[in-house]
């Protein structure tokens, strides 16, 4: 190792990395071991109201993060449990939005007992979508071999 170890090579549980908390951020806790698993149960309906398909869901993630000399599994446990709603309907431009609450037990520079709406995300279980773009032509040559 020809460099001196900094910040940014440290483990975090941020909402900005892909296997973080989501709504989870705090630049105080940080380690050299993570341990993370998201759970989440979700349901979708057949029926419709009012033109919207409506998909509960509850999710929750718990994780521990320590430097090398600690055990990880001795640490301090940060937890989020999140219910909400997704509604969809595929004739609007946005086809679906989330409606949800989730606690976190402990995040460090916030607080304790935090409860945050729309902390949750729905990047899991997504309804089929597709992707629209502008028309464009697309031209065919037989003569051209990839």
């Amino acid at each position: 190792n020809n460099r001196k170890d900094s910040r940014g090579d440290r483990l975090t549980l941020n909402e900005n990395d892909p296997s973080g908390i989501e709504g989870f951020y705090s630049l105080d806790v940080l380690g050299t071991k993570k341990w993370l698993t998201n759970i989440q149960i979700q349901s979708y309906s057949p029926h419709q109201f009012l033109g919207f398909r409506l998909s509960p869901f509850l999710n929750s993630s718990l994780g521990l993060i320590s430097d090398d000399k600690e055990n990880l599994f001795k640490g301090k446990l940060y937890s989020k449990i999140g219910i909400g709603i997704m509604f969809t309907n595929d004739y609007l431009i946005f086809s679906n939005f989330t409606l949800s609450l989730a606690w976190y037990n402990s995040i460090p520079g916030q607080g304790n007992n935090i409860f945050k709406a729309n902390a949750v995300g729905n990047r899991y279980f997504q309804l089929m979508d597709f992707d629209f773009g502008k028309p464009e032509l697309v031209e065919y040559n037989p003569n051209i071999v990839n």
